[in-house]
């Protein structure tokens, strides 16, 4: 009998968009569940704030879980060498991989230090431009919507 494995979708999403090449090649390991102000006008690079808006459970499915999540996807004020199009190539990078998620092909999720997730679909929902008036860095916001279950043991 298998044990129903409830897990942390946010962390799941984070540690997934970690290990994606084409994102890292542009943010590192630059990708944060939430970012003070001070940081964003000291950056230096690109990097990616995370916030989980909304989750779910899907009925009928006792172990699969509906995470919508918020990506911000920063690029440093243009004084520090930032620019729209750097913003944007993160953001597309992110689009491109979570439509890639679409095709139904699950991936398993190694979560440190906590249960393994399988990410079942993904699928872009929305971009938009939204630069901050206030650090006067460039800005895409990009909604991913992720199915999302623990490992069947």
């Amino acid at each position: 009998m298998t044990s129903l494995t409830i897990v942390d979708a946010e962390a799941t999403a984070r540690n997934w968009v970690r290990n994606v090449a084409a994102i890292e090649a542009l943010v590192s390991t630059r990708v944060f569940f939430s970012v003070d102000v001070p940081y964003s006008k000291a950056a230096k690079a690109e990097w990616i704030v995370m916030t989980l808006t909304s989750h779910t459970f899907q009925p009928g499915d006792l172990g699969l879980q509906l995470a919508l999540i918020q990506f911000e996807c920063w690029s440093p004020p243009p004084a520090s060498g930032g620019t729209k199009l750097k913003a944007a190539t993160v953001a597309l990078a992110l689009v491109t991989a979570a439509r890639q998620l679409s095709f139904g092909n699950p991936i398993t999720i190694t979560n440190p230090g906590g249960p393994t997730a399988v990410i079942a679909w993904a699928d872009a929902q929305q971009m938009r431009w939204l630069p901050d008036p206030q650090v006067w860095a460039p800005r895409y916001v990009v909604d991913v919507l992720f199915a999302i279950h623990g490992a069947e043991a």
